[in-house]
């Protein structure tokens, strides 16, 4: 079995100064990351990837073939590839949830990793059930709907309170108008929290410094953080005031900061 993923990538920054692997969140391209990387470039090489079925990252070979961790194993490639052998990594919602699978599986790879608005998956097939059932109503939205629809009824959810208040969410919404439907529904069925290894019982074995993310009106995602902290004393959360779930977007400067410090840390 081959799987060939032609990823979409950039380095924002010198070669000779620690990376940082930037993984954006679903609708998202590795674009979303420039108001935080323009503060970070000049002490850290930023690099951003396009996830498969976003942006311009390709699946050349094999898609048949992907899982959710496949899709891991082939950031891991990239990383060997570009000859990264240890970096930082902040991953945000979808990309939160790559993040700690590539932390929990991959933990020589990574330094300290920001997971922001992310999860471990979900506990029970109850809750899996659920959430297929959920997927299957937006996969029929993708399709039935007109996709400016789709899109505005995904920032609908209470997740993202106060998001549309945001002087830049037009340009967000613009951005997010780039993606082709056919291939979010792909990435539903292939990336989506109910096709996501559910690692909550591997939490405790985590051995990577973790910063955990979370907007203070995004009371999902809190709590979820707050159990995450429960298991493991390597996760270390921090709330973001007047913030819902798309913290760097809303307030990039203090997001920038706070990762910033984290990573300078010994």
């Amino acid at each position: 079995m081959t799987i060939k993923i032609d990823f979409k990538y950039e380095f924002y920054g010198e070669k000779n100064k620690p990376v940082i692997l930037f993984i954006h969140g679903f609708m998202g391209r590795g674009e979303d990351w420039l108001d935080v990387i323009n503060s970070l470039q000049h002490e850290f090489n930023c690099l951003i990837i396009d996830l498969p079925f976003h942006g311009k990252t390709t699946i050349k070979e094999g898609r048949s073939k992907l899982t959710f961790g496949r899709v891991g194993k082939a950031l891991i490639s990239l990383l060997e590839v570009l000859e990264v052998k240890k970096c930082h990594m902040v991953g945000y919602s979808l990309g939160g949830r790559i993040a700690l699978y590539l932390a929990l599986r991959y933990p020589d790879f990574f330094h300290k990793v920001v997971l922001e608005s992310a999860s471990p998956g979900l506990k029970s097939e109850k809750e899996i059930e659920e959430r297929i059932k959920q997927d299957a109503q937006r996969a029929q939205s993708l399709k039935n709907e007109k996709f400016p629809d789709f899109v505005q009824e995904w920032y609908k959810q209470p997740i993202f309170a106060n998001l549309e208040r945001h002087q830049k969410f037009q340009e967000l919404i613009d951005s997010r108008m780039k993606n082709e439907p056919a291939l979010l529904l792909e990435s539903l069925n292939i990336l989506g929290t109910a096709q996501q290894p559910s690692l909550w019982e591997e939490l405790p074995q985590l051995s990577v410094p973790v910063l955990l993310i979370v907007g203070e009106l995004d009371n999902k995602f809190k709590n979820i953080a707050g159990e995450m902290v429960l298991k493991n004393h390597n996760f270390h959360p921090k709330v973001i005031e007047a913030c819902s779930h798309n913290v760097h977007f809303q307030n990039p400067l203090q997001y920038t900061n706070i990762i910033q410090n984290f990573f300078d840390k010994n």
